[in-house]
């Protein structure tokens, strides 16, 4: 009867462990990120989320640990954790960070990302009680995928591989354009990693892989991540549309938001794996020192206590720990974060490059003009002064630099470029807006305003002012054209807008 009822509490604690798991995991796809298409640029303190879902999954995760907490008697100092680690996560989906991870900064969606795997993961991977871990290894199912887990190789190489595919442009970019692929991006990250720290932080007894091999899979996946965010980092051109085009918080270029985001990456990922390294290492050296130890009476004592090898080997004899697996683990992350950063460096990762234009845009009585640099990349000066007949967008003659520059009618760009206009007015209030992006800024004598914005894919899109000279003004009326090979510099769809309507050049 004893027996029965200890198969009992299993299979209730294996269900209460799947329901908690199960909530959070929930909690992930429930809150993957959504909102305005254009939304302003700022962030504040009190951007929460307050969705009745996902506080009511946390709290059922509370409700599922404490099931388990009760049958196998787990100590405070683990309840504690789990209460954490659904705390972290919830933080991570619902605070500001979201938003900020969502919509500008992809520094914001690192600092997210870093809480759930690096923070929550291990936090909830530490709590599940010891009796807990022997009580699901019986169990047919889950202990079958707990035993296959917990040879450790799959589950680094699973958390590594889900690291680096998430990376890539094509895949990442699919993440923030589409809700359903941003909540599978939540939840293979927060369930590879509970399998990663689970395979680390679990007792000797409930997992066959040993501490070299724990410590091999945590290098292994240390050199990875450091491997990453140093491509990230060191990119030296944008990456990821959405970010490229994306409003500027806190005066961040993409440039420099996706080489802070790498840094982010690399010092605080980086950093935990240093204190679970020489964590794992401190445990596993001082076990050895005291398994090795001849204890008194050493004279007296069978000859299997005094010539006692260390664990490792006995391990290995046994079977346990099988010399391939930590080098398996080892190779093949390295060779995918490897992949990862000749891709970055070369240019050859899936997804296509970013396309960036600069352009100047200028009204000037009832007419818009748009200022490409010319071969030199530069800009020339504006002055109002210099505006005339002949020079209507007002280029300084003495200045070298707009020599070059080509002034069109209107605003040609590549598809899903990152568009940085900077407009002014040379004689009045005006307004650069375009309606269908959301899009409207004031302009004003003698002030520039920046305004970024990513390109559509294709089709042209009116360019007005919405101050008094409206879309019934003809001549204040002009359109964003999107061409295949439009680049503003002087070619190509460029030059042929040039000479569509009158422009004027230097």
């Amino acid at each position: 009867m004893c027996r029965v009822h200890g198969q009992g509490m299993a299979r209730g604690a294996a269900r209460g462990a799947a329901g908690a798991l199960a909530v959070l995991a929930w909690a992930a796809v429930a809150r993957a990120h959504g909102g305005d298409p254009h939304p302003e640029a700022v962030l504040r303190w009190t951007d929460w989320h307050v969705e009745p879902g996902v506080l009511v999954v946390s709290v059922l995760a509370c409700v599922a640990y404490a099931r388990i907490h009760r049958l196998f008697g787990g100590t405070r100092r683990q309840a504690g954790r789990w209460a954490l680690g659904v705390a972290v996560v919830y933080v991570a989906l619902e605070s500001p960070l979201d938003r900020g991870a969502d919509h500008f900064l992809f520094t914001l969606h690192m600092a997210q990302h870093f809480l759930l795997i690096m923070v929550a993961a291990p936090l909830l991977a530490s709590a599940i009680p010891e009796r807990a871990w022997g009580r699901a290894r019986g169990l047919p199912v889950v202990g079958s995928v707990l035993r296959w887990i917990g040879t450790g190789a799959p589950a680094f190489v699973a958390y590594n591989l889900n690291l680096v595919a998430w990376h890539l442009p094509a895949l990442y970019e699919a993440g923030l354009r589409s809700d359903a692929v941003h909540a599978a991006q939540h939840l293979l990250f927060l369930v590879t990693a509970l399998g990663m720290w689970s395979v680390v932080m679990a007792p000797a007894h409930a997992v066959r892989a040993t501490p070299p091999a724990r410590l091999a899979g945590l290098v292994a996946s240390s050199i990875v991540d450091w491997l990453v965010s140093f491509a990230i980092a060191l990119a030296g051109r944008p990456l990821y549309p959405t970010y490229a085009a994306a409003p500027r918080l806190w005066g961040l270029s993409p440039e420099a938001d996706l080489a802070l985001g790498g840094g982010l990456m690399w010092v605080a990922d980086n950093t935990v794996y240093a204190v679970a390294i020489g964590s794992l290492l401190s445990r596993y050296l001082r076990r050895e020192a005291a398994r090795a130890r001849v204890p008194d009476g050493a004279a007296e004592a069978p000859s299997s206590v005094r010539t006692r090898r260390p664990a490792t080997l006995e391990a290995l004899q046994r079977g346990r720990g099988r010399p391939w697996g930590p080098a398996l683990t080892l190779a093949a992350a390295g060779a995918l974060a490897v992949a990862f950063a000749h891709g970055v460096v070369t240019g050859s990762l899936p997804g296509r490059a970013v396309p960036s234009v600069r352009v100047e845009a200028v009204a000037a009585g009832l007419t818009w003009y748009f200022v490409y640099p010319g071969s030199d990349g530069r800009f020339g000066r504006i002055d109002a002064a210099a505006g005339g007949p002949g020079n209507p967008a007002g280029l300084d003659p003495s200045d070298p630099a707009g020599r070059d520059d080509l002034v069109l009618g209107h605003l040609v760009v590549p598809p899903k470029a990152r568009v940085e206009v900077r407009a002014t007015s040379l004689d009045t209030v005006h307004s650069f807006a375009i309606p269908e992006l959301g899009l409207d800024r004031l302009l004003m004598p003698d002030r520039w305003e920046s305004v970024v914005f990513q390109a559509p894919g294709r089709g042209r899109l009116p360019i007005v002012c919405t101050q008094l000279c409206g879309m019934d003004r003809e001549p204040m009326a002009s359109y964003l054209a999107v061409t295949p090979s439009g680049s503003g510099a002087g070619s190509g769809p460029a030059a042929a807008a040039a000479t569509s309507r009158p422009a004027n050049s230097r």
